[in-house]
């Protein structure tokens, strides 16, 4: 499975299933902590979501944009930085 396959597996389990993210551990034979750090990318913008899915970012690329849970800032950046580096990031500051 690739990271866009597991984030949306995981989280289809919890929602549909209900089931926890240590039973979603166990049941892949993965360590509960990788469970949980997909399930924290499940809120990522649709298209970051794509561009993972397409493997034009990189997982480390996900988890910087999943920084902040607005969609609507994730998307703000995705449109600046693309599939720049994840340490372009850092460049951007939130709005005040």
């Amino acid at each position: 499975m690739t990271p866009a396959d597991e984030i949306a597996a995981f989280h289809r389990l919890v929602e549909k299933e209900g089931m926890s993210s240590q039973e979603i551990a166990d049941r892949f034979g993965i360590d509960k902590r990788a469970v949980d750090g997909r399930l924290r990318l499940a809120g990522l913008h649709d298209d970051i979501m794509q561009a993972l899915r397409a493997r034009t970012i990189t997982l480390d690329h996900a988890k910087a944009y999943a920084a902040t849970v607005s969609q609507e800032r994730q998307k703000q950046v995705f449109d600046i930085v693309g599939e720049g580096s994840p340490l372009s990031l850092i460049h951007i500051s939130e709005p005040t």
